[in-house]
């Protein structure tokens, strides 16, 4: 085999949205931990994140759909406790704090990717 793929052996886990509030990493109930290990035993696990990332940087858009939904950008770290590779940005809440809000909320998972300095730039 070239490539370990081609054993058969590749798992990838998606999940659907993530509206994460609030550390994860402080719950031990042994359920909730062996779910946590599924995810991180996965070669890839993909998750969306619905909700924006960012510190009220971005005032909310004058027309909402309800909810502005938003957490700390530290909150970012606990989606890779869970095992998380990967996330899609948020589609139904993605406007909640305007085009600005979108721009932070990337520049805000960017960073936390280590890719982006604390200006804002790309590395």
């Amino acid at each position: 085999m070239l490539y370990d793929a081609e054993s058969g052996d590749f798992r990838i886990i998606v999940t659907g949205d993530s509206i994460i509030t609030r550390s994860m990493s402080v719950f031990h109930e042994p359920d909730f931990l062996e779910l946590v290990e599924v995810l991180r035993g996965s070669d890839v696990t993909v998750t969306n994140a619905e909700i924006l990332f960012h510190d009220y940087e971005d005032a909310p858009t004058t027309v909402s759909g309800g909810t502005c939904m938003r957490a700390e950008p530290r909150l970012i770290e606990e989606l890779r406790f869970l095992g998380v590779d990967m996330v899609a940005c948020a589609n139904n809440h993605a406007y909640d704090f305007g085009e600005n809000g979108v721009l932070t909320n990337i520049a805000n998972l960017e960073r936390q990717r280590g890719r982006l300095d604390e200006r804002g730039r790309v590395d």
